[in-house]
């Protein structure tokens, strides 16, 4: 992990990791990437189509999951194709840890008091350009952090 604030490369997370690779290939249009075990490797596949951000996001996204030891529930993984309750949990807080490594709230907070400080009035597009992330993890972030200062308030 890196110190508070600071921003979390995936990308450096996975040059660290023992046995995890990382290839990028065409993969069916609802898929953006997928991590499977295989023995004692870990394969995390990106689909290649993906932009830079697209990219980064999904392979924190993976990353979190191999973490948490959560791969085997991914909705790719299910053979019926229905999200279970545990599923929908477990996506969304892999998606809220997400949001807080690739947008550590101080940072989030620095920048929305400089753009509040210019005049402007800051969309999820703005914070996805500046944190290099997708408007689906800004979002996040942001609902994050306002959640958080609705509970210190």
């Amino acid at each position: 992990m890196t110190a508070a604030g600071e921003r979390w490369s995936p990308w450096g997370a996975v040059g660290q990791l023992d046995g995890v690779e990382v290839i990028r290939a065409i993969l069916p249009d609802t898929v953006d990437g997928v991590c499977a075990r295989l023995g004692d490797q870990v394969v995390i596949v990106l689909d290649r189509r993906l932009s830079q951000a697209e990219r980064r996001v999904r392979l924190a996204h993976e990353l979190v999951h191999l973490e948490r030891d959560s791969i085997d529930c991914c909705f790719w993984a299910q053979a019926d194709g229905k999200w279970t309750g545990l599923q929908i949990r477990e996506e969304l807080a892999v998606n809220r840890e997400v949001a807080r490594r690739l947008i550590p709230r101080r940072l989030l907070a620095a920048f929305l008091r400089s753009e509040d400080g210019l005049g402007h009035q800051v969309t999820a597009r703005m914070i996805a350009e500046r944190f290099d992330v997708t408007e689906r993890v800004a979002h996040d972030a942001v609902e994050g952090y306002v959640l958080r200062h609705r509970r210190v308030a």
